[in-house]
């Protein structure tokens, strides 16, 4: 038997269990033995959340701050070609980019000729982009930008319908 069978919280569980189809067995109809299901479920995951993962009450509570925290400008997908954004989809698991679900972190280095890479472009204006509304944050050389279906939509930066 592995660690989990032989420890308290299997033995619950079996327990548990064992109750609920016991209780399912004396119910009548679908839908009344449906109920009792959703309900015990219920009762089930609240039980195992309090017993077995709930930190101890006697536990010290530790204020905590991060020493460095990210702030990044969220900007929409519409700001990217689609040539673009199928690169980066390409590319979402180099160093300078991220999959983020609907769209991308990426790097942008001020050192970098995108010319090659971009010929649409698009990395030069959100490199110039950020120089203007964000110098603090690229004033390292680099800043991280996140492209996202919902992002902010900017004026002064080009639409581009895909």
């Amino acid at each position: 038997m592995g660690k989990l069978r032989s420890s308290k919280m299997w033995s619950f569980v079996h327990d548990r269990l064992h109750e609920i189809y016991r209780k399912l067995r004396e119910t009548g109809g679908h839908e009344e033995y449906y109920l009792h299901l959703h309900m015990a479920t219920d009762k089930f995951v609240e039980e195992i959340e309090g017993r077995f993962c709930a930190p101890p009450e006697d536990a010290p509570v530790v204020a905590w701050k991060a020493e460095w925290v990210m702030t990044v400008p969220v900007i929409s997908t519409k700001h990217i070609p689609k040539e673009l954004a199928e690169w980066l989809r390409e590319h979402e698991f180099d160093e300078d980019v991220a999959d983020m679900h609907m769209g991308w972190m990426v790097c942008v280095h001020t050192d970098i000729d995108y010319v090659d890479l971009d010929p649409w472009g698009a990395m030069e204006r959100l490199k110039q982009f950020m120089k203007l509304n964000y110098p603090e944050l690229i004033a390292d050389g680099l800043a991280w930008i996140r492209f996202d279906v919902d992002g902010d939509e900017y004026a002064g930066l080009e639409d581009y319908d895909w």
